[in-house]
């Protein structure tokens, strides 16, 4: 079975898009809460680090994550595709 290449890397390209939106959300309505619980993920204290939500900031980031993760979901698919046995 082949993968259809470019769904799976526009369907995560749109997945990535809801969940980085939903985390700066987070941190726009509760900002404590978004640092205290990320701290604890990533075992580190992001509040000291941590810089404001603007506008030019959430829209650079996801352009950011969303070209990434579909650039990656791309390559993955092309790779499983390559290696895949007919």
């Amino acid at each position: 079975m082949k993968l259809d290449t470019l769904a799976i890397a526009n369907s995560s390209a749109i997945v990535t898009a809801v969940l980085f939106t939903l985390c700066a959300l987070l941190l726009a309505v509760a900002p404590a809460a978004a640092y205290a619980g990320f701290s604890y993920l990533f075992h580190v204290e992001l509040g000291k680090i941590a810089y404001g939500m603007t506008w030019g900031v959430y829209l650079g980031g996801l352009i950011a994550w969303v070209v990434g993760a579909w650039l990656v979901a791309g390559a993955l698919a092309w790779l499983y595709n390559r290696f895949a046995v007919s």
